[in-house]
């Protein structure tokens, strides 16, 4: 039998950076250009939106990965910032948030970050994207952000930073460049959050 495709949400503007939230049973992901956090959940159709106010970077919000030590609490690439908002479940179906600013790269760059993941010992990675349209500079680059949220640039002269994962032996770390049409491997360690190309 063939699988069903049915939309469960209203259309987004742009829709990214799906993320399953297993301790509410739902789905994250953001709508870049509306600055908006979804979550949906399947078990009961229910669709929560927050609007994110604008920051001082810039109001495009890009990714959205829940925190572990509180399930209030969400980081969010916004514009250049990576920031924290507090959302429950239990807030109305539609909600204005603000965000907190943790860290701020890519100053004086008209840049602001694009996909972001978490790696198993909770670092957080996310990358650049020019924000004027002009890729061709290769102004963008790929950030690595310890458990105490410094940032380190990982790759540079990026076109446009995009999807990033994990090998299921955590010895490789994958990683695309939208704009060069490739996707890069690394080997990837683990403890250290170190990655080496040697092509």
């Amino acid at each position: 039998m063939a699988p069903t495709i049915k939309a469960v949400t209203p259309p987004a503007t742009l829709g990214e950076a799906p993320f399953w939230e297993a301790r509410h049973n739902c789905l994250l992901y953001v709508d870049i250009f509306e600055f908006e956090i979804h979550r949906y959940f399947p078990e009961t159709g229910r669709h929560q939106v927050a609007k994110v106010e604008e920051g001082d970077s810039g109001a495009s919000v890009s990714f959205v990965l829940p925190s572990a030590d509180d399930p209030e609490v969400l980081f969010i690439g916004h514009g250049r910032n990576l920031a924290a908002v507090k959302w429950s479940p239990s807030d109305p179906d539609e909600s204005t948030i603000r965000a907190v600013r943790l860290a701020s790269v890519d100053q004086g760059k008209t840049t602001r970050f694009n996909d972001g993941k978490c790696d198993p010992q909770g670092r957080i990675w996310a990358g650049m994207m020019s924000s004027d349209g002009n890729f061709e500079t290769k102004q963008s680059s790929l950030y690595r952000f310890s458990v105490d949220l410094v940032p380190t640039r990982m790759v540079g002269n990026v076109m446009l930073s995009n999807g990033l994962t994990w090998s299921a032996d955590l010895k490789t770390f994958y990683y695309i460049d939208t704009g060069e049409l490739r996707v890069d491997a690394f080997d990837y360690d683990d403890p250290s959050g170190d990655i080496k190309n040697d092509d």
